[in-house]
């Protein structure tokens, strides 16, 4: 019978993506039709598991739960109510979804409201208890596609979900509140989810609760325990709430949400992992509990960093946030079981919290939270390590226990029932049955099994590879398999299927060491030589190897690196040993167990065979590394460390060699190339050349090239031959035929550059020999220039129209003169004058000279110059300055600068404009004075004082400060009149000239006319 809930060791779970064939017809349910990328399709309301066909859903990965719950309890704690608003943001998987599913559970949880991205949506809901299925079903008003956000209302009483084995998980009212336990569909009475442990995502989660809870034992503090870190604890002081919140950052599968509410002595502190960081540690204790358990709880919350330290050394890293636990006795309600709750896992007494429970848990925040189950037929694989791995840490890790897994777990083997074995780990029939035997003990003799099988090393790599290769995902048996395939090197198919996926008992696995001797033992040996190999199985495990019967237990020599400088008689080898191809196959004969000590994990007697064979060095190996390495084909044998390989050397030969020859015409730059035919594969060679006897520095190539020096002597080459199996060997060729004066290679010369007089023209060499020293010679027409040596050439004003060409002479030394002369060029053209645009110099404004300033023309050009005014020349205005007159008042000026040189076009560059020419500015100003007395009739003459010349005057007479009618223009004299007697006479005197600004001078006034 599969134990009931209340007798398991505890309740969890992991990854794996396996898929049994009695599962095929319960996952092959309806699917959306295919759709194109345009077309619209309904989730599919099942995530494909075989245990749980009608929970979880498709279409859609859930990235993130918002989840905002108000708890009030009832007089009777099992009709206490929730308010809950839960935001779900997911992201298509498929084609845009015109529908979709959610799991949500309660038959008095109303659905209040649904949006999807803030717009209303339609909804069903679908509830099938006998079926296990409780459907949400969402129709947004348009079809969603990528990212979406689900928010769903909702309130009522939740309930408690009972499981197909009869026990209890999801909302379950406790003595003082409730606790919210998943594993393995629960969640979808707390809210609705995707509710299958391969869609996982993170969480916020706020817990509004009363600050107090009243219960048969009174009044006291509440709190609410979740997942992740608590981030605020929001107090209501006047409505007597607090909001507890709480955010996981790691995914999280629904079956690991943890939400339990009541009286609790709420324990904070730290957890000092490995690497020297802290991690917060929150424990929530029963306040119902004795001082004495309490103490307890407070003494084993202490062993919490040893044994997370302890289990990072063999799985990695913590991958939490935070830790802790939630201690809360539940006796004679529904959850009565320890459960790996992800970050703080849950204890329904003291005494679970107590013992190897704590151990247990705390694994499943790597096996079962970290790296989660794809499928619940997966669940072997995070509950067999968690209850393999108490074991093997107060075994190994803290030293507290004498018995080890490798005992433990053959004993509980051996010892058990064919009827334990009838439900394999991996393919389950039915729900029923997911906590039975088979999901702990079974998958933890597993677990052991496989690392007897791979041996220690390859395990460990495998256990810890899982959470990294796989960190914060959903696998399944075949990603397991496969990783742990390829972390040992070996085949392990039909392993998973005896301990996975077949019905019955499984086969405990051999685990035997082969070790490798010879004679001699190390040195070396002359060819023709014999040496022999002793091999020895020695059986490290508890079963017999190769039993009457049973599979044989095969061990391996790896002999090619002997059989190619030795040979070995396959004909007379002893019995169970063959030769296939170069590996020494050998059948261990049936070998009994040896002695084993009471929970020793390795035997204090054991039991070994051994058998030897001889191989023959060839006559023609030398200096060579005979290395045999033992193994096994068959899973559980390993190299012992006492001898995997043995290494034997052989005497060295001189290596088999020809002298070398030289191929090439002995000529200054033509190459010489050394020729080592006749020496053995694989020789390396150095290179020393020589003329005349005399070794060449440097020339240590397979290839020489003679230089200059060499001419008329010979050239030989000493070859030396390396060889790891052989002596150096050192050969010298014959002399080659005197070295010859060396052919030079001509280019082809060519012009560059435009043919125009003023511009330079290059010769470019073209190929020439390396080396080659060149000297030039330009001619215009086919005739020399005479001094035109140099490696450019600038057309001359007489060159005009005429073609260049330049001859190249190359010379080095030990080589032979050679000339060429390059195709003409085109016909020389005239030059380009190098021709500024000229600027102005000076302010514009009558009687005030302009400069040009023309710029940096091409030497030797000579400048012209053209004033203009409004554009239009102005006559006789061609020097390089000119002063505005009356006549350009307003107008602007340029200046046409025009360049012209013998050989060259004409050119002309032409000024910016000035502003309009200003007004002049007269230099003296008038500063006039009144010549007489002021007496009536008698004549006032004016004096007007400085002024430019080619001014005109003219007066203005003023008596008592008012012009005098008639008393201006050129009149210079005034007669005060009888009416002006006693008041002052002042004169103004007006300067004006042509194109400039007309100025004027006022007198001092004159005494009282009299």
């Amino acid at each position: 019978m599969p134990l009931p809930r209340s007798l398991r060791p505890t309740r969890s779970r992991l990854a794996v993506a396996l898929v049994p064939a009695v599962a095929a017809a319960a996952l092959a349910l309806p699917q959306a039709a295919p759709a194109s990328a345009e077309e619209t399709v309904a989730g599919a309301q099942t995530s494909g598991d075989a245990l749980f066909p009608n929970v979880g859903n498709g279409g859609y990965d859930v990235q993130h739960y918002d989840l905002d719950l108000a708890w009030t309890p009832a007089t009777d704690l099992a009709r206490s109510t929730i308010e809950a608003t839960a935001a779900i943001r997911a992201r298509t998987t498929g084609a845009p979804l015109s529908s979709y599913s959610l799991d949500l559970e309660g038959p008095e949880l109303t659905v209040e409201n649904v949006t999807v991205d803030g717009v209303a949506a339609t909804w069903t809901r679908d509830e099938q208890p006998d079926l296990i299925r409780h459907k949400l079903v969402v129709t947004p008003a348009t079809a969603v596609s990528g990212e979406f956000t689900t928010v769903v209302t909702y309130a009522g009483v939740p309930t408690k979900h009972t499981d197909a084995d009869g026990s209890a998980e999801g909302w379950n009212a406790t003595n003082d509140g409730a606790t919210f336990l998943n594993q393995p569909v629960g969640a979808m009475t707390g809210f609705p989810s995707n509710n299958t442990p391969a869609d996982k995502a993170t969480y916020t989660i706020d817990i509004d609760i009363p600050s107090t809870i009243t219960n048969a034992a009174g009044t006291g503090a509440s709190a609410a325990a979740s997942n992740g870190e608590l981030v605020d604890k929001d107090v209501d002081a006047a409505a007597g709430r607090t909001t507890w919140r709480w955010r996981q950052t790691r995914p999280m599968a629904t079956e690991l949400v943890l939400i339990s509410i009541g009286k609790y002595d709420v324990a904070q502190g730290e957890v000092t992992l490995s690497d020297g960081s802290t991690i917060p540690e929150w424990t929530f204790v029963d306040s119902a509990l004795t001082p004495a358990d309490k103490l307890l709880i407070a003494n084993r919350r202490d062993a919490q960093g040893p044994i997370t330290r302890g289990l990072e050394s063999v799985f990695g890293p913590y991958p939490g946030g935070s830790t802790g636990a939630v201690i809360d006795v539940v006796t004679g309600l529904g959850i009565n079981y320890a459960l790996e709750t992800q970050d703080r896992s849950f204890f329904p007494s003291t005494a679970t919290f107590l013992g190897d429970t704590l151990t247990h848990e705390i694994t499943h925040q790597w096996y079962g939270n970290h790296v989660s189950p794809r499928v619940w037929n997966d669940i072997w694989i995070n509950e067999g390590m968690a209850t393999w791995a108490p074991g093997h840490y107060n075994n190994v890790i803290a030293g507290t226990s004498t018995t080890s897994n490798h005992a433990r777990y053959y004993s509980s083997w051996n010892s058990g029932t064919a009827a334990q074995y009838r439900t394999p780990p991996g393919n389950m029939p039915d729900s029923a049955v997911l906590y039975g035997y088979q999901t702990y003990t079974r998958s933890a003799q597993l677990w052991e099994a496989l690392k007897l099988s791979i041996g220690d090393p390859a395990f460990f790599r495998f256990v810890k590879q899982w959470q990294t290769t796989y960190a914060g995902q959903s696998r399944g048996l075949a990603d397991f398999e496969a990783l742990a395939e390829s972390v040992s090197g070996r085949d392990l198919g039909a392993f998973f299927q005896d301990w996975v996926l077949d019905p019955d008992k499984p086969a405990w696995p051999q685990r035997y060491d082969v070790k490798l001797a010879s004679q001699p033992v190390s040195g070396t040996v002359a060819p023709g030589s014999a040496v022999t190999y002793t091999l020895t199985a020695t059986n490290m495990g508890r079963v017999a190897l190769s039993p009457a019967g049973g599979p044989a237990s095969v061990a391996t020599v790896d002999l090619a690196d002997v059989l190619d400088d030795a040979t070995i008689d396959a004909a007379a080898l002893p019995a169970g040993v063959t030769l296939d191809g170069t590996t020494l196959v050998w059948t261990v004969p049936t070998l009994a167990a040896g002695t084993f000590v009471t929970g020793a994990s390795a035997p204090t007697l054991p039991t070994s065979t051994s058998v030897s064979f001889p191989v023959t060095v060839k006559p023609t190996a030398s200096a060579a590394s005979l290395r045999a390495t033992a193994g096994s084909r068959t899973l559980g044998g390993f190299c012992s460390p006492a001898g995997c390989t043995s290494t034997v050397g052989v005497t060295a030969q001189p290596l088999p060699s020809a002298d070398p020859t030289i191929t090439g015409t002995p000529a200054v730059g033509q190459t010489l190339t050394a020729v080592t035919d006749g020496w053995a594969e694989g020789t390396t060679f150095a290179y020393q050349w020589s003329v005349a006897g005399a070794a060449v520095e440097g020339a240590n190539a397979s290839t020489f090239v003679p230089r200059a020096a060499d001419v008329d002597k010979t050239v030989t080459v000493a070859v030396t031959g390396t060889h790891p199996r052989y002596t150096d060997v050192t050969r010298t060729s014959a002399p080659t035929a005197p070295v010859a004066l060396g052919t030079q290679q001509a280019g082809t010369p060519s012009v560059a550059g435009t043919p125009a007089v003023g511009r330079p023209l290059t010769a470019r060499p073209g190929t020439w020999t390396p080396g080659t020293a060149f000297t030039y010679q330009w001619s215009v027409a086919g005739t020399a220039v005479e001094g035109a040596t140099a490696g450019t050439f600038t057309p001359r004003p007489a060159d005009l129209g005429k073609t260049v060409t330049v001859t190249l002479t190359g010379t080095q030394d030990g080589y032979a003169a050679a000339s060429a002369t390059s195709e003409p060029s085109s016909p020389v053209l005239r030059g380009t004058l190098v021709a500024p645009t000229p600027t102005l110099a000076g302010t514009p404004q009558v009687g005030r000279p302009l400069a040009a300033r023309p710029g940096a023309w091409t030497e030797g050009a000579t400048l012209t110059y053209q004033w203009r005014r409004g554009g239009r020349p102005i006559a006789g205005a061609t020097a390089a300055s000119y002063t505005p007159g009356a006549a350009d008042l307003g107008a602007v000026l340029q200046v046409v600068v025009t360049g012209s040189k013998d050989g060259y076009t004409t050119v002309s560059r032409t000024s910016a404009v000035t502003d309009p020419v200003a007004p002049g500015r007269q230099t003296l100003r008038p500063a006039p004075r009144i010549a007489g007395k002021p007496v009536v009739g008698r004549t006032l003459r004016a004096v007007p004082g400085r002024r430019d010349p080619g001014v005109a005057l003219t007066y203005r007479w003023y008596v008592a400060g008012q012009a005098v009618p008639g008393a201006r223009g050129s009149r210079s004299t005034f007669v005060p009149r009888r009416a002006d007697r006693g008041d002052r006479v002042r004169l103004v005197v007006t300067a004006t000239k042509p194109g400039y600004a007309t100025v004027t001078g006022r007198s001092a006034p004159t005494a009282r006319v009299r």
